[in-house]
């Protein structure tokens, strides 16, 4: 409504003044045709990238365009303003153009800015930035309709309109700019300074060009900013250049546009026309496929035309029938890529194809389901590719044909033959059962197979394997029980298969359900008086195909291990009269014996065992408490327990007594694994054994030795695990100890000791020295007597080393008795050569010394023999010997007190 009053006020002045009446020429000075061509040119763009912006798809094109569009307009109304200007008839017109003038300079310049902006920033310029720049302009707006004459001038003094010097039709107002004037400066300068750090940070992006280009507007636009200035300070004469260096701006901006688009557009093109030449390029070998098809699409084997790089590019309908889907069609099949993938080189088989050669692979097992670089087939199956080129008139290679042959019929009855052949041969014993297990995996190409044995437990059945093959290798064995199990049926009909949904029909079997089997086979072990004993299973994650044939192949396995079986029960039974201990089932020490030096003899090839003796902790106790029967029933229940928690390849034997060892086969090279080792055992034996209705805790000691490292020999290996069971038994029950050669010099040296202290008593190697004990002023108030032994060949040994042996061996009682019968003597010897000494005598008496029955009559023995008055004798005993026996301790303290010793 603004924009329609001044220029309603404009035409009223202009007509009032007679303008209208002159020729164009005479009313309008040349200048302002300028202006009206570049409003029109201006609105041209500014309408056209409005209508782009507001139906493109892309924000990044809505910016760019609406931009452009704002930039275009407001430039328009800038022109218009300033013309309107400097064509006011009146003072109040002219303040109104000036105002509106600002208005649109600063969307003009601003617009400017951001597009500059956007374009460096491909129209990805964050939200907050076109923010900013809005956020100005709206400021600069606001700012000039709050100021009386526009923030072009602060002050008019001379409120006139003055004839411009450039042309006599062109008026202006003569004013002063004031703050308002600067504040615009500022932000425009601000504006223009952010669009140069735009140019500048996406220089790598724009290229040299761009920049520089764009550097020119902006340069552009701050020399009409100053020459805008400098006109309203009235330094220089002229008129407004800010409009044409917008239209300027905008012109390129335009072309720049149109170059942009004209590329896109020959690309397109470029586009569409390759496309037209790859649509041309496949209905030529759709045409060619067809006239093929008609060769090959009735053959009875899946055929596949392939060019030279191995892609399929037609396939016949048994190929489709076999597969179960196009090969041609996504994810096309290579089958190049395929044999190079089992193991043929491509160079040389497209040098013999070239050759004119028909060549032939295989045969090769493909798994249903898993591919082979994208070639698949629905059910297990044996392949033979068969290859054929195909030449064109000169003879050159264009493309071949590959023919899938199934051959799984055949080599399936191939297969059965070689490893029936392999699992009858040689070997006996275990290494038959894992071999048979294996073979008969590989050969059927199924998930488990297992060979068990019947077994009975408290009135329940179990299934124990022997043997368990999973995808071909050997693992672990497992128990499971018969109750509701195929295995069940089969001990029952002697052969039993389900084909599929075997889970259905066992529904409550849970290890089935861990197992995810969908099939079985099972055949019947029977004994010489052909009972069933045992069962051979195959089970798969999926159906089976063939039953009756896979029947047979599992019964030939069958009647192979019942013949083993017979022949290891006769074996047995002789082994176990000789080898096994009566009451625990377990191995004995002949067995253990034999198993180690076996074992010795193969640790020629670099490998390491490790020995554990295991001693019972309470043994004796409960045996003496409740009895030998449950003693033998403790021992069974252990022996038992420690079977069955224990790998089948460890040895677990019963040595004797109360005493089981364990020997394992892996290596245990750090103490950090043998404390692992330990602790398991630890664990595992302290947990109560029930027997009847008594709960008993067990617990044990552990004596470990890692041979041959530490023992050469199975006397070594007894005798250090005995070692080290006898230290770990000194230093507490439920503990455990490993053996270190320091430990075996450790005892010899002990039997040294033991042997010199039974000498040193007889010899009367022993001496004892005084410490002075003073108070706090340094008087001498008593001494301790302290023993010392000067052996005849080590010398002087401390007490620290013989002491814990005379005590372990009894001898601490005669050595006590002797060092308190020399204290005494020495005490009166003193007294009788006039020692000046008038203090207590201070003896150490050890625990075991004051815990016999005679300590405290043997002491008071010696006093008397030596007349020494019993107050100056001061016993230093131990809290341990107190608190063993309370009221004998309080008797003994008692009686010595009485007689004055002190304690």
């Amino acid at each position: 409504m603004c924009v329609r009053l001044y220029f309603a006020q404009l035409s009223d002045g202009v007509a009032q003044h007679g303008l209208f009446g002159f020729s164009m020429m005479q009313s309008f000075p040349w200048v302002t045709y300028l202006y009206f061509v570049t409003v029109g040119y201006l609105l041209i763009v500014g309408v056209s990238c409005a209508s782009v912006a507001f139906t493109s798809r892309t924000l990044r094109n809505r910016y760019i365009y609406g931009t452009v569009a704002l930039l275009g307009l407001s430039a328009a109304g800038l022109q218009l303003a300033i013309v309107g200007y400097y064509l006011s008839p009146s003072e109040p017109v002219a303040i109104k153009a000036l105002t509106w003038q600002s208005d649109f300079s600063s969307v003009a310049l601003l617009s400017a800015c951001l597009y500059i902006a956007l374009e460096a920033q491909a129209g990805k310029l964050a939200g907050k930035h076109i923010f900013g720049f809005g956020l100005a302009a709206t400021l600069l707006v606001v700012a000039n309709r709050a100021s009386t004459f526009s923030l072009h001038f602060d002050d008019l003094p001379n409120f006139i309109l003055r004839q411009h010097p450039w042309h006599s039709g062109l008026h202006f107002l003569p004013g002063q700019p004031g703050p308002g004037a600067w504040f615009w400066f500022a932000v425009v300068s601000l504006a223009l300074a952010v669009a140069c750090y735009w140019i500048l940070h996406a220089r790598k992006t724009l290229g040299p060009k761009r920049v520089i280009v764009r550097l020119f507007f902006v340069a552009l636009l701050t020399v009409t900013v100053i020459v805008r200035g400098l006109i309203d300070y009235g330094r220089i004469e002229g008129v407004y250049l800010l409009g044409f260096a917008v239209t300027a701006m905008v012109l390129w901006t335009s072309v720049s546009m149109a170059m942009d688009a004209a590329e896109r557009s020959r690309r397109l093109l470029l586009r569409e026309r390759e496309m037209e030449g790859e649509i041309r390029q496949r209905r030529k070998a759709e045409d060619k496929l067809q006239r093929l098809s008609q060769v090959f699409m009735q053959a009875p084997a899946a055929t596949h035309i392939v060019d030279l790089s191995g892609c399929t590019l037609q396939v016949n309908e048994e190929s489709v029938r076999f597969l179960r889907r196009d090969v041609s069609l996504p994810p096309k099949v290579n089958f190049l890529a395929v044999l190079q993938h089992l193991g043929v080189e491509k160079p040389q088989l497209l040098q013999e194809l070239s050759e004119g050669k028909v060549k032939s692979f295989g045969p090769y097992f493909f798994t249903a389901g898993v591919p082979v670089d994208s070639l698949y087939v629905v059910r297990d199956a044996w392949l033979v590719f068969k290859l054929y080129p195909i030449v064109d008139h000169q003879r050159q290679l264009q493309e071949f044909v590959v023919r899938l042959e199934d051959v799984t019929e055949q080599q399936f009855v191939d297969n059965a033959i070689k490893t029936i052949s392999t699992a009858v041969s040689a070997e006996t014993g275990r290494a038959f059962f894992n071999q048979l297990v294996v073979n008969l995996a590989r050969l059927l190409n199924k998930k488990y197979v297992y060979i068990g044995l019947k077994k009975d437990y408290e009135q329940r059945s179990f299934l124990e394997t022997t043997a368990v093959a999973v995808d071909g290798e050997l693992v672990e064995n497992f128990a499971f029980e018969l109750k509701d199990s195929p295995a069940q049926k089969v001990l029952q009909q002697g052969s039993y298969a389900v084909p599929k949904n075997v889970l259905r029909e066992f529904s409550e079997h849970q290890f089935l359900h861990s197992l995810n089997a969908q099939s079985y086979i099972g055949a019947a072990i029977n004994d010489a008086d052909k009972k069933a004993i045992g069962v051979i299973a195959v089970l798969d994650i999926k159906p089976m195909d063939h039953i009756k044939q896979l029947q047979e192949i599992v019964n030939i396995f069958v009647s192979r291990a019942g013949t083993e079986l017979h022949r290891l029960d006769a074996e047995n039974q002789i082994r176990k009269m000789a080898y096994e201990d009566f009451l625990t089932g377990l191995p004995n020490r002949t067995e253990l014996n034999e198993h180690v030096c076996r074992l010795l003899k193969e640790s020629d090839q670099g490998a390491s065992y490790t020995f554990v003796q295991v001693d019972l902790d309470h043994f004796k106790t409960i045996n003496d408490a409740l009895g030998h029967d449950v003693g033998d029933d403790v021992l069974r229940l252990v022996g038992m327990r420690l079977r069955q928690a224990l790998h089948e390849d460890i040895l677990v034997a019963r040595i004797g007594g109360d005493e089981f060892a364990v020997v394992y086969l892996e290596q245990c090279e750090s103490d950090e694994q043998l404390h692992q080792l330990a602790h398991e055992l630890l664990s595992l034996m302290e947990q109560p054994v029930t027997v009847g209705e008594h709960l008993l805790d067990v617990g044990c000691s552990l004596g470990i030795v890692r041979f041959p490292e530490f023992a050469s020999t199975a006397v070594d290996v007894f005798r250090h695990a005995d070692i080290a069971l006898n230290k770990a038994k000194a230093s507490g029950r439920g503990s455990f100890h490993l053996f270190t050669p320091e430990m075996r010099d450790s005892v010899s040296k002990r039997l040294t000791i033991e042997k010199g202290l039974r000498a040193a008593l007889q010899n009367n190697e022993f001496s004892l020295f005084y410490q002075p004990q003073v108070d706090g002023l340094g008087n001498l108030t008593g001494a301790e007597a302290l023993i010392r032994w000067l052996h005849p060949q080590q010398g002087w040994i401390p007490p620290v080393v013989f002491i814990p042996v005379a005590e372990e061996t009894g001898l601490i009682n005669p050595v006590g008795q002797w060092v308190l019968s020399q204290a005494l003597q020495d005490r009166k010897n003193w007294s009788q050569q006039s020692v000046p000494f008038a203090g207590h005598l201070s003896v150490n008496v050890s625990p075991w010394q004051f815990a016999r029955p005679d300590f405290v009559d043997n002491t008071m023995a010696a006093i008397r023999n030596l007349a020494m008055p019993a107050s100056q004798i001061t016993l230093e005993v131990t809290e341990s010997a107190l608190l063993t026996d309370l009221n004998d301790t309080i008797d003994k303290l008692s009686q010595l007190r009485s007689i004055g010793v002190t304690i």
